[in-house]
């Protein structure tokens, strides 16, 4: 008897369980193939199921055996058996290295149900996850879940932790104002007038002032991971001082940089440094006039009305415009001043009206000097030329001299307390110039002769004394000749301080008197006015080198020995 074929619909049933799918098979015919299994499961309402073909194949091999089975009685006319199963979606969990991101890989459901917003949320706190839930992103994907096919594979982010934040980076701060950070304002006048040059103070420090504090690192905002475990933000390591010569981190506070000496602070680049030299460019309308506490060493030009006044020396590499040099010590200019005469102006009688200005406790050095007001403290060096000039005090005057016998004095005024050296005086067209020579001789004159009335007067109220002290001698009045020779005594002590007083001024006066003179060693021409204490002559006839030399009788001409 030849058998049926079985019928290419086959019916398909979930298990009791519901997990499975079960194939419903009649025990008659021809058994089905694979491809006929499978072809009828995917036409069936339980195909979203995970079709199993392992278990197929295996299906019709024990279809085969319950066949033979059923025609010996032994089995039921309709064969069963699992071809299919029925999954819910699958959750895994993935967490990034430092915690601060979960997410989940999501495999939607063969058959079952994908998860719900509840659902997933229970399975994120039982794996611990409780930081940061992004119920945003979960609620999307329980959205788009009914329409994704079974097997579909997403990934969300489902937990997002805060990190720690940054620890804050140490900070550097002035305590003092650096010199490239003066505020640069024109100062107002009383009379509500702008001074552009005066444009502020510089400010100077002193060993073991503060210049620099450092705010050291600290930590930020700590955070915490996907789990609710915090991060601690971590402060950084704190960058250490940058220094130079001048200062020095302080020995009581690491975060205290403090000058080692007495300066201007500077700051460079990367470095902090205390300057004793002050160091500029360009002193112009930039910078404005420069006061400060120090030497200062000017590497251009200074800048017609600009006033430079420091309590050190001032170094010009230039030349000086119709500007005001004060300096506590020298002055030293690499080339000149060039000042003017203002209009009106007499040289003679209205100094102020000459346009530059220098004043020096010590020294003044110098190529050339033009139309200047001058006073030193020490002497004033010229090399090449001193033009129309006004020097109202200086030790000595050396234009040129020996060494440059071309360098020339032409017009002006000097008061010199001792000598002038000169290599050609004046000029050929007899520019008129007046040197005053020994202007400290009247002034030592004048106090010996007060020392000298002094002594005399003591020596008048000793002799009196003395007389006295006889005369109660005589009478053995004790008390009386206690007194006396107490004044005595005292008397006796004046005058030996007057006289000691008068010895070393009078030794003064006397090398003074002897080191004044004038020396021209190249040629002087007429015009030149010359005045020693009472004495003033005039040269009205041009002469070879020589010196000239003050006595009691007045102005003496002495030729230079010959070598």
């Amino acid at each position: 008897m030849e058998e049926k074929e079985i019928s290419k619909t086959f019916d398909f049933e979930l298990t009791e369980d519901k997990k499975s799918v079960e194939i419903l098979l009649p025990l008659e015919g021809i058994p089905p193939t694979v491809q006929d299994i499978e072809s009828a499961y995917k036409s069936s309402a339980l195909s979203a199921c995970l079709f199993r073909e392992d278990l197929v194949k295996q299906a019709i091999v024990d279809f085969t055996k319950s066949k033979a089975a059923h025609a010996d009685g032994q089995a039921p006319n309709t064969f069963r058996y699992k071809v299919a199963d029925r999954k819910s979606a699958s959750l895994h969990l993935e967490v990034s290295s430092d915690r601060l991101s979960a997410s989940l890989v999501i495999t939607s459901a063969f058959g079952g149900n994908n998860p719900s917003e509840k659902i997933i949320l229970a399975y994120l706190k039982k794996q611990g996850v409780v930081e940061g839930i992004q119920l945003q992103n979960i609620r999307a994907y329980c959205s788009e879940s009914c329409t994704l096919a079974p097997g579909v594979q997403s990934t969300v982010v489902v937990a997002k932790g805060t990190p720690a934040k940054s620890g804050i980076q140490c900070e550097f701060n002035w305590s003092v104002t650096p010199f490239q950070d003066r505020e640069l304002q024109p100062v107002e006048r009383e009379d509500g007038t702008t001074d552009m040059y005066d444009l502020g103070e510089i400010e100077t420090v002193s060993p073991g002032d503060v210049v620099m504090v450092r705010t050291p690192s600290r930590k930020s905002d700590d955070g915490v991971n996907v789990f609710g475990e915090f991060i601690q933000s971590i402060a950084p390591p704190n960058i250490p001082f940058e220094v130079a010569e001048g200062v020095e981190v302080s020995e009581t506070n690491p975060n205290e940089l403090i000058a080692t000496r007495k300066g201007v602070p500077m700051k460079m680049k990367d470095v902090v440094r205390v300057d004793d030299i002050l160091v500029l460019g360009t002193v112009d309308l930039t910078t404005g006039n420069i006061e400060f506490d120090g030497t200062v060493m000017i590497q251009g030009p200074v800048r017609d009305g600009l006033i430079v006044d420091v309590t050190g020396d001032i170094h010009v590499r230039d030349l000086v415009e119709s500007a005001t040099l004060k300096a506590g010590g020298n002055i030293v200019i690499k080339q000149g001043v060039l000042g003017r005469k203002m209009e009106g102006a007499d040289a003679h009688e209205r100094t102020s009206e000459f346009s530059a200005h220098m004043e020096a406790g010590g020294d003044i050095e110098a190529r050339y000097l033009q139309y200047v007001v001058i006073k030193a403290g020490g002497s004033v060096n010229v090399r090449d030329q001193l033009l129309n000039c006004v020097i109202t005090d200086c030790e000595e005057l050396n234009v040129g001299g020996p060494m440059k016998r071309s360098a020339r004095l032409i017009g002006g005024s000097a008061n010199v307390r001792s000598s002038v050296s000169v290599g050609i005086l004046g000029s050929d067209s007899y520019v008129p110039s007046h040197i005053n020579l020994g202007t400290d001789v009247d002034k030592l004159k004048a106090e010996l002769e007060s020392i000298k009335t002094q002594l005399m007067d003591k020596q008048d109220t000793l002799a009196r004394c003395m007389i006295q002290l006889d005369k109660f001698t005589e009478k053995g009045d004790q008390k009386k000749i206690d007194h006396f020779s107490g004044v005595i005594a005292n008397i006796r002590s004046d005058a030996k301080d007057l006289k000691s007083r008068f010895e070393t001024m009078n030794y003064n006066y006397t090398d003074l008197v002897q080191k004044v003179s004038l020396s021209v060693y190249g040629e002087s021409f007429p015009g030149i006015e010359l005045k020693f204490g009472k004495f003033n002559t005039t040269l009205y006839e041009a002469s070879k080198a020589c010196r000239f030399k003050f006595t009691k009788m007045g102005l003496k001409k002495v030729a230079f020995k010959k070598r």
